[in-house]
C-alpha cells in the first residue's frame, strides 16, 4: 500500500510495464494507493506499454491522468476528484473484479458527474 501525502504523488512514464497489488490482509486489504484527502497534486499513470494496478487507487481530491498510447492500463476501482485522458490510452476500469480477493470493500459503485 502507498500513502501519499505532503504533495507526493506516482507518475509513471516511458515504456513502463508495472504490475501492483494491494494487500490481501490486514488493516488496508485492498487498497493500493491512498492520498492524504487534504493533498491535490494527483498521479499520472501511463505510457506506452501495458500496466496492471490492483487494488483501489484512492485521490479524493485531485485529478488522475492517464496518459500515452497505452496498449492496455487496469485498474480496480479508482476515487478521485476528477479524471483526465491524454494522448490514446487505453484504460480498463475492472471494478470489484479488480481487487484482490478477500478485499470487499465496496458492495457497489456508481459514476457521479
Amino acid at each position: 500500500m502507498f500513502y501519499f501525502t505532503n504533495g507526493a504523488t506516482f507518475n509513471c512514464q516511458g515504456n513502463d510495464n508495472i504490475t501492483l497489488s494491494a494487500p490481501t490482509s490486514g488493516t488496508y486489504v485492498g487498497i493500493l494507493f491512498y492520498q492524504d484527502p487534504a493533498d491535490t497534486n494527483g498521479p499520472s499513470l501511463g505510457g506506452n506499454t501495458g500496466s496492471l494496478y490492483t487494488g483501489v487507487l484512492y485521490f479524493p481530491s485531485s485529478q488522475v491522468t492517464f496518459f500515452g498510447n497505452s496498449t492496455g492500463t487496469s485498474v480496480g476501482i479508482v476515487i478521485a476528484d476528477s479524471f483526465a485522458l491524454s494522448g490514446h490510452p487505453t484504460v480498463n476500469m475492472q471494478g470489484l473484479a479488480g481487487i484482490t480477493p478477500p478485499a470487499l470493500l465496496v458492495k457497489s459503485a456508481v459514476l457521479v458527474e
